[in-house]
């Protein structure tokens, strides 16, 4: 398997978060597809620089929240910080720290402490072919799976849900 067949079933393994689900409707919380979703819309859209992408970018976090309350169906600020931090443990996923900053130790420093983020080029040269970002799109709608207390993994998305990313998405 090549490099570039491994980021499709990287994307694929993504699982919604269960430490802490959302206090409001108790819901998972699939922060990371969300922004991945989010850097692949923008990217077709020609609005982000992959090698320079800026944690703190208002275009991102509102691209992001969009997907968001169409994948869940509900308003709620998107948290951004929290897949921006936890994305680090990802060979792909390249944060630059500004200057004199240390790593950030809890996901509320992302901002404060990271200048911008880079992807890989080899994924970012997968990404250049819209049937390779279509794999990706496909791979993150397979994952956001999620624990149950009955042990089951079940999809986080509906087929509606699916249908309303794709469209948001532009595949």
């Amino acid at each position: 398997m090549s490099k570039k067949e491994e980021y499709v079933e990287e994307f694929e393994r993504f699982e919604a978060s269960t430490g802490s689900p959302n206090k409001y409707h108790g819901d998972v919380a699939p922060h990371k597809p969300i922004l991945l979703l989010s850097l692949l819309r923008m990217y077709e859209e020609g609005k982000i620089d992959l090698r320079k992408i800026d944690p703190t970018s208002e275009e991102l976090l509102t691209t992001a929240e969009e997907i968001w309350n169409d994948w869940l169906g509900y308003d709620r600020n998107f948290d951004i910080d929290m897949p921006l931090y936890y994305l680090k443990r990802k060979d792909f996923w390249n944060p630059v720290l500004k200057d004199g900053e240390s790593d950030p130790s809890r996901p509320d420093q992302v901002g404060a402490k990271i200048d911008h983020i880079y992807l890989e080029d080899d994924l970012i040269d997968y990404m250049k072919e819209k049937d390779n970002r279509e794999k990706l799109i496909k791979a993150l709608m397979r994952s956001g799976k999620v624990l149950k207390t009955t042990g089951e993994k079940k999809n986080c998305f509906s087929k509606q849900d699916k249908e309303a990313i794709r469209e948001k998405v532009g595949s």
